[in-house]
């Protein structure tokens, strides 16, 4: 059987995350962000929102998390593959290379 690691068009992973007020506060924190419209319910009460938001870059940074989930997916068949094709005692191995001057 073939183990391809390669991931193929149209897989998906999905990560879910509710913020919490400590998660716009932490943000705030790291990037210096402090704008009302993330920090201060007041404020941001009065705007078209009607309440606070979470920063742009934080809802961003939750693609790092799918990435990250491709990314293992790939290396974890790309390291089946090598378990599957692993020499190892009484087994026979065999190799081959080519190199081709242009």
């Amino acid at each position: 059987m073939a183990i391809d690691p390669h991931l193929k068009i149209g897989e998906a992973c999905e990560f879910s995350k509710t913020i919490a007020e400590s998660d716009l506060m932490l943000f705030a924190g790291i990037s210096g962000d402090f704008d009302p419209i993330h920090v201060n319910e007041e404020f941001a009460s009065k705007t078209a929102f009607g309440r606070r938001i979470a920063h742009g870059a934080l809802v961003m940074s939750l693609c790092s998390t799918t990435s990250s989930m491709m990314s293992r997916r790939s290396i974890e068949r790309a390291a089946s593959l090598c378990r599957s094709r692993s020499a190892t005692t009484g087994s026979a191995s065999s190799s081959r290379s080519s190199s081709t001057i242009p």
